[in-house]
């Protein structure tokens, strides 16, 4: 069976970074930022995929409450990276922050699911 925590792999900091990167230097690293931004939304999907497969994501409120979160600051840089600057610099590496925190704190949640063979 998966662990939970292992969706969260090694990977997610440099995945960060590089959005990071693209926010910075967008000449240069705009792709690889849009590109790492989209590999963590399939983490949190896949962990999101996974639970439901076990529990109904309701079943962890505080999980699904994440998750929810999650949502406005990754679909506001996808149109950040798309061209769409309803957004500014500073706002996109603000929504960066928030988003490397709760990966942080679902990679903890997992963990503890993992451990406790709560599913």
């Amino acid at each position: 069976m998966l662990k939970f925590e292992s969706i969260f792999h090694e990977n997610r900091n440099y995945y960060i970074s590089k959005i990071y990167d693209g926010i910075e230097r967008p000449k240069e690293f705009k792709e690889y930022g849009k590109i790492h931004l989209k590999l963590i939304k399939e983490m949190i999907e896949l962990f999101k995929s996974e639970l439901e497969k076990r529990k109904p994501l309701r079943t962890f409120s505080i999980i699904e409450f994440t998750y929810n979160e999650l949502q406005y600051p990754i679909n506001k840089l996808e149109a950040y990276f798309n061209g769409n600057k309803t957004i500014n610099k500073k706002t996109a590496l603000i929504f960066t922050s928030f988003i490397g925190c709760q990966i942080e704190k679902l990679k903890s949640m997992a963990k503890k699911i993992d451990d406790n063979g709560i599913c």
